[in-house]
């Protein structure tokens, strides 16, 4: 199977992800189940998607970033837009290089283009969403108890 791409266009801007290769795949995963289990553990007595409030969101996002620092933040970044480039007002780019310059002052863009970059690489697990993930933290709460 070769190393798939997607292409979307988020805020005026095009952009193109290159699916990460199978070990890279694992070592983001394993950061990003660090930061998002937590999360979602906190989100337990949510009942459905519907029912989340700004207030329980806001307390899981916070719990997300609450496991990575700045410098690990911006590797897990790096990693997932590895190979993405962007075409936009002033030209076609790899993201990476023009990463500062493109994202200034458009911090909800960069969280849009890694939702897009995170559901591109793990939509085959992530796809039972928010029950998949809270099943994940209780066998977790269970098994460290």
């Amino acid at each position: 199977m070769s190393v798939q791409r997607k292409q979307f266009e988020i805020d005026g801007a095009t952009y193109d992800l290159q699916q990460l290769g199978g070990f890279k795949t694992l070592r983001v995963w394993n950061r990003l189940a660090r930061c998002l289990v937590p999360a979602v553990s906190k989100l337990q007595d949510v009942g459905s998607i519907e029912e989340l409030s700004l207030a329980s969101l806001g307390d899981a996002l916070g719990g997300a970033l609450d496991g990575l620092d700045e410098s690990a933040l911006e590797a897990l970044t790096r990693d997932l837009l590895a190979g993405a480039t962007v075409t936009d007002g002033e030209g076609h780019a790899i993201l990476l290089n023009v990463f500062d310059r493109h994202f200034a002052g458009r911090s909800l863009t960069i969280l849009k283009v890694l939702k897009e970059a995170i559901m591109f690489n793990y939509s085959d697990f992530l796809g039972g969403g928010l029950g998949q993930l809270r099943a994940m933290a209780e066998a977790g709460a269970t098994q460290s108890a």
